[in-house]
């Protein structure tokens, strides 16, 4: 894994496919720059309530205000995935809807202190704390933990790339 720094941005008006799938191409781009006849996967997770986009909190207040503000509500995750193998590629950006359960302040408070929220979109982290936070999960859960191996998949069967 070899991460790429890209402006993570949104355009105006930008909805979330387009935005995950407009990062995700840039992260592969930058680093299939840098790794010439390799085949590059990347990956850049959304997550909007209501048309409004959470990214990534940037202090323990705002990862509380995240929270509380998906407590009892239904929010859509889009993950956008670029495969790159020299000139071809291949992009697919699914959608996960995930329903959290009540939060109290407190209980937001006590998740946000752990940090694990500050580096993920929405301010949670389903495969680790914050999964403790999430009532439901229609959709592909790998999507929402920020790869879906189902789409990966089908990503590399698309390409002729092999897993294996």
């Amino acid at each position: 894994m070899q991460p790429a720094e890209v402006d993570e941005t949104p355009i105006d008006s930008e909805d979330p496919t387009r935005l995950a799938l407009r990062l995700a191409r840039a992260k592969a781009q930058a680093i299939a720059a840098s790794n010439p006849g390799v085949p590059v996967l990347a990956a850049d997770t959304v997550v909007s309530l209501e048309g409004q986009l959470l990214g990534k909190p940037q202090t323990a207040e705002e990862n509380v205000s995240f929270i509380r503000l998906l407590s009892g509500r239904e929010h859509i995750v889009t993950t956008g995935h670029v495969l790159l193998n020299g000139t071809d590629s291949a992009e697919e950006a699914p959608h996960t809807s995930v329903r959290f359960r009540e939060i109290s302040v407190s209980e937001a408070q006590r998740y946000a202190a752990s940090g694990e929220g500050l580096d993920k979109a929405g301010g949670y982290g389903l495969q680790g704390l914050g999964g403790a936070l999430v009532d439901t999960v229609c959709g592909c859960h790998t999507n929402v933990i920020g790869l879906s191996l189902p789409a990966t998949l089908r990503l590399f069967d698309r390409l002729g790339v092999p897993v294996a």
